[in-house]
This record gives structure tokens, sequence and C-alpha cells, in this order.
């Protein structure tokens, strides 16, 4: 299961969330979606893998401040993983055990500028990408990440874009999403439910919808192709519900997600579960996020005399 660096909704869509304008991942995987609704976010999360393989995120988006959009990301991962006994040294004996414990970091930031009042955006993304083994194994590599989003009717939103990851055999790609859901800003919740609240934060928070995604190499490699659905149902004006499905193409590999969270116009607190079917076993990986909505800095409150 990728670990491209996950927050509550990514994880729970199983990822289906290039088009979603309340998801943090798209800040590394399609920035120009940073700039189609306002929004002021800070999110962290952590995960573990049913082998004990963990995590973290901490990213951050603000659209709040104009035609330009930005977003910062940090994920890291401590990763285990044994070797086949072909490839043990000599002075290991066949039948003992080995394994290597690594760290995959990722770091970068992302741009976006939108045009026509948030009807079209352009973005890049830039990150650093560091995998590094207690056995001396170091990979070193940088991704860079053009793509363009747009919506119609404050329903339907599109992206698509170009991801380099240079130094690295398979990391060319195309990506692209598209997305229902209402795009207007306002308090969320169920379209039939009045959830207004006393806050006058003009950002957007997600009033539900449906996703598809598609990733698909350009340089032959076809290992990390998927196509992913997802969805997410506000059941009240605090209580989301999601879940999603992902099939990597050349793999004939399944993921599922599910999430629940508690939402309003302040927080996000929720946690995700995705299950990756192998052989007669069932991956798996719990994760726990909490993102916060602020304030923008124009609607802060101002002393008055």
């Amino acid at each position: 299961m990728t670990k491209r660096g996950l927050f509550n909704v990514d994880t729970g869509m199983a990822g289906a969330v290039r088009a979603h304008p309340d998801a943090l991942l798209p800040l590394r995987i399609s920035p120009a979606m940073l700039s189609i609704v306002p929004r002021y976010q800070v999110g962290v999360s952590g995960y573990m893998d049913d082998n004990l393989d963990n995590g973290f995120a901490i990213g951050a988006v603000d659209s709040t401040q104009g035609p330009v959009s930005l977003g910062v990301l940090f994920v890291q991962n401590q990763i285990s993983s044994g070797l086949d006994t072909d490839q043990l040294p000599g002075w290991k004996r066949p039948d003992e055990e080995f394994e290597t414990e690594a760290v995959d970091s990722i770091m970068g930031g992302s741009l976006a500028i939108s045009f026509l009042n948030r009807l079209w955006g352009l973005g890049v993304g830039v990150f650093y990408h560091g995998y590094k083994t207690d056995i001396a194994q170091t990979t070193n590599a940088f991704e860079v990440n053009l793509s363009s989003a747009w919506k119609m009717a404050e329903q339907l939103s599109f992206t698509m874009g170009v991801t380099d990851s240079f130094d690295m055999s398979d990391g060319r790609a195309f990506e692209a999403g598209m997305r229902w859901g209402i795009l207007e800003v306002g308090d969320g919740g169920p379209p039939w439910q009045d959830c207004r609240s006393v806050s006058d934060q003009k950002i957007y928070r997600s009033s539900g919808g449906l996703s598809v995604d598609y990733k698909g190499s350009l340089n032959g490699d076809a290992s990390g192709d998927y196509w992913a659905t997802g969805f997410d149902f506000p059941m009240s004006c605090n209580v989301n519900l999601r879940g999603g499905f992902q099939q990597r193409i050349s793999e004939e590999r399944r993921v599922y997600g599910l999430g629940l969270s508690w939402d309003n116009t302040q927080f996000n607190i929720g946690y995700d579960l995705q299950l990756s079917p192998v052989g007669d076993a069932v991956e798996q990986r719990h994760l726990i996020g909490l993102r916060f909505r602020l304030a923008p800095w124009n609607n802060v409150p101002r002393p008055h005399l």
C-alpha cells in the first residue's frame, strides 16, 4: 500500500482524492487543486501497518490570500523488510532471519495560482524523497509535479498533471482525477440539514461527493499504475463516513478503504482503515488523523476602539 503521505481523508477513500478540495494529499499529487476553493488547514496523521511499519505526516495549506495558494508537507515512514536467504552474506546461516530497518522521508512544498475567480488553476510541487537503510543503502530523488485543475457549475472538479521523480526509473507518471460534490463555500454537512454555525469563516468544508482517480506510468513500468474510486458522505452536521476502492492494474491487487470522522468548521478528527488482500492474508493499515481549519488572516477579529 502506498506511503505517499496520507491523511485521514486520503486513506479512507483509498487515495481517490486528486480532485478532492478538502483533502491534504493533493498538495503533493495534484497541487493545482489548492487554488480551487479557499481553505486554511493544518493536518497531522499517524499510521501503523499490521507488520508494525509506521509513519507520520504533517501538512499545511493556505489558499485564502488571493489567487496564490501555498502548501507544505513532511512525511517520515519507518519500514522493516526482510531479504531473501540467497542474498545473505557468508557469515549468516541461511535459516537465520535477516531484516533491515529503513527510513523513508518526503519533504517539500507546492504553489498554485487561480484564474477566473477560482474556475481554473495551475500548480507546481517540488519534493525531496530520501530512503536510507541501516546497511548503508541510500537513495535520493527529487520529485516535480505540474498540474492543472478546474471546476464547473460549483459541483464538478477536475485535475490532471505529470509527476517526474528524477533518478528513479519508474518515477514518471500521468495523474488525473475528477469529483462530483458541492464546491460552494459553506458550513458543510448534509444538504438537507441546516448546519450553519456562528462562525463567519469564508472557507470550504466538504458536503460529500464521489471521486475517481487514475495514475499511469509514462516510462513503460506499469507496476504503480492504478485507478481508484471513493466517496465521502455526511451522516450529520458533524459525522462523516467515507470509503474507497483501488485497483492496482499490473499487480492485480486491490485496496479497500473505510473511514469515520468527527467534523466541524474548526477541526476534523478521524480513524481510517485500509485493507489489501495478498494471497491468503490481508494487509492492514490503521491511521488516525487530525486537521485544523483555521481562520483566514483577513477574517481574524480586530479590536475596536
